[in-house]
């Protein structure tokens, strides 16, 4: 009937919507000395796991780590004035929830390497999706390792916040991260403390 013919029609012509297979991001790499990032450009599989991956193919993060959610949210407001609606862009935020073989790395290293570890993931999925801030879980639960509790959001690792904890650089500290004030006291750095979402102990 002529519905039928007009519904068949509509379908006929609706647009292909193309969803990209690949995506090229930023990979934050360890340096040799472990004191900061090489970054390499790399095409990988659109996902974040694809980007998990491209991290296990650099040697960063072991065989076997899986992304087992990954969520992004926008603080952004939406406002209305009349019949007009605008949206006013936020910072992004990630949540991410890994496999617990990502655990069993970081926790298997020392402060420097378990740094390198956490802000070369963080850096490399806070760049691809633009994002400011990433909450990381592993298992559902929140990553504590001996070294340092990740129960709050973590944002860029800035690899400038190097304290020199006697007489030795233990690896840079993420740009949300702060040494406690006991152990400030104690490497006898006297700088300046950046601002904190989390705090990070040396022991």
């Amino acid at each position: 009937d002529a519905d039928t013919t007009t519904a068949d029609a509509e379908e006929a012509t609706q647009p292909d919507i193309a969803v990209a297979d690949e995506l090229t991001v930023t990979l934050y790499l360890p340096n040799d000395n472990a004191d900061g990032f090489d970054t390499v450009e790399e095409t990988v599989e659109a996902s974040p796991q694809g980007i998990v991956d491209a991290l296990i193919a650099h040697g960063v993060l072991p065989e076997g780590v899986t992304v087992d959610a990954f969520e992004t949210m926008s603080d952004g407001v939406e406002t209305q004035e009349g019949d007009v609606v605008s949206y006013e862009v936020g910072e992004l935020s990630i949540t991410l929830d890994l496999s617990e073989e990502f655990l069993s790395a970081v926790t298997g290293t020392g402060t420097a390497g378990e740094t390198m570890v956490m802000g070369s993931l963080v850096n490399t999925m806070l760049t691809a999706y633009n994002a400011q801030t990433l909450t990381l879980t592993c298992g559902g639960e929140v990553v504590e390792t001996g070294h340092a509790v990740y129960d709050e959001p973590m944002t860029f690792f800035e690899v400038s916040l190097i304290p020199t904890v006697y007489g030795r650089r233990p690896g840079p500290f993420c740009g949300a991260g702060l040494l406690s004030a006991g152990s400030r006291r104690q490497a006898g750095w006297a700088g300046p403390l950046p601002n904190a979402l989390f705090s990070v102990t040396i022991e």
